[in-house]
């Protein structure tokens, strides 16, 4: 949906939103866990150990953009890129007043916060029906050259390897992996020119592979 779209459809819908402004201090946000649960933003105390995702849209002030599953890409050598869904339409007004913002996302665990990606606003797609709602915004993700690492990990969920020496680990998520690390896995051992992240209420998943899929 183009700017002009979007903005038609907060018009529509301003009589039924109301204003949208940013969501702070008692709102509960919804973020996911390694494990299958989510979380509000506001709970008094979680489990040592979870990992929760949060996603806002940039502006004055910042929108915080609850989450119902996203995806984020890292290639090596191109652009990222990321895709959002965000179960509420009450949130096209607010998007709308920020079409200069930018998409990011980034996780906390135990007061540890570590962004995974930042974009410009791209692509929103609104879907509507009698029993469920929700806004889709994909687009492209800048990320900030850093000094390449090698990571030793010790577990992985999947394992895949060819003779012709392409390789994908599936791990548990760690945001500071790029394109251009290196990973090593027990005898696995090859640098990173992909990685792909998972998240939704069903748990969160990240692959890192030699190459790009066709």
């Amino acid at each position: 949906m183009n700017r002009a779209g979007l903005n038609a459809h907060a018009v529509n819908a301003a009589a039924e939103i109301g204003a949208v402004a940013s969501l702070a201090g008692d709102e509960e946000i919804l973020s996911f866990a390694c494990v299958a649960h989510a979380y509000p933003k506001t709970a008094a105390a979680l489990p040592s150990g979870i990992t929760r995702y949060y996603c806002k849209l940039t502006g004055t002030p910042d929108l915080i953009l609850p989450l119902k599953l996203f995806s984020v890409r890292h290639r090596v050598d191109t652009a990222s890129y990321y895709n959002i869904v965000i179960p509420s339409y009450d949130y096209v007004a607010g998007i709308a007043a920020r079409p200069l913002g930018q998409i990011v996302i980034w996780s906390d665990t135990d007061g540890v916060e570590e962004e995974l990606m930042r974009g410009s606003l791209g692509d929103i797609r609104t879907d509507r029906g009698p029993n469920s709602q929700s806004i889709t915004i994909s687009g492209n993700a800048s990320r900030a050259a850093t000094p390449r690492a090698t990571y030793v990990l010790s577990e992985a969920l999947y394992a895949y390897s060819t003779f012709e020496g392409d390789q994908r680990l599936r791990i548990k998520p760690r945001a500071a992996i790029r394109p251009g690390d290196t990973v090593r896995y027990g005898g696995v051992f090859f640098e990173v020119g992909l990685v792909s992240w998972s998240v939704s209420n069903a748990g969160a998943t990240m692959e890192v592979a030699t190459v790009a899929p066709e």
